[in-house]
């Protein structure tokens, strides 16, 4: 997991460049297009919150999410310097026993989650090799990914950009090998709970 921390040196890049247009998502797949359960595709970054769960709240990203069963917020690892710096949502019990996690911070910046995307997905080869892009829209806001096959972590996972005014939410998720498809799911409901708060 250490080598998806190293990507952290990859957001100085975003702190001053230009803001281009902003690219076109939507929240719900196009017409036609069938939601993946197991994987963020363009148009399709969430699924329905979950039904109950325990609310979990981050001062530093101004957003709430529900985690279903399982799910933590791991407030140790809260407020550290590196890529967990806004937000430590944990599968299990915040042991760091497996690497089934969503990181977030926050980020200065006037890029655009799709151009923040591209960047960080062509900058470093500890991005490992990019499966997937697209563009989507969670709570409202505009948002990208880049889906990486991560040396040495078997399940991989995604860099997820939201965009709020004036700042980048940045998302780091991360999967075990062997628990991929039964936590893909859930992290899509955590994503279809996201709320930003009121300003």
């Amino acid at each position: 997991m250490r080598v998806w921390i190293a990507l952290a040196g990859a957001l100085a890049l975003f702190a001053c460049g230009p803001s281009p247009n902003a690219s076109p998502a939507n929240s719900t797949p196009t017409r036609g297009a069938t939601p993946n359960p197991i994987a963020l595709a363009p148009n399709d970054c969430t699924s329905p919150p979950p039904a109950s769960g325990t609310k979990a709240h981050s001062a530093a990203l101004a957003a709430t999410v529900t985690l279903p069963a399982s799910w933590i917020e791991n407030t140790t690892d809260e407020g550290q310097n590196g890529a967990q710096v806004g937000f430590a949502l944990e599968l299990g019990s915040g042991t760091r026993q497996g690497p089934d996690v969503i990181w977030g911070n926050s980020l200065a910046s006037p890029m655009t989650p799709h151009d923040a995307v591209a960047a960080e997905a062509a900058y470093t080869p500890g991005s490992g090799t990019v499966i997937a892009k697209g563009d989507c829209t969670i709570a409202g806001s505009q948002a990208s990914f880049f889906e990486s096959s991560v040396a040495g972590l078997g399940g991989g996972g995604y860099v997820l950009y939201i965009r709020r005014p004036g700042v980048l939410v940045r998302l780091l998720i991360l999967f075990s090998s062997d628990t991929r498809d039964s936590t893909m799911p859930q992290v899509k409901s955590i994503l279809g709970s996201w709320q930003w708060d009121k300003p």
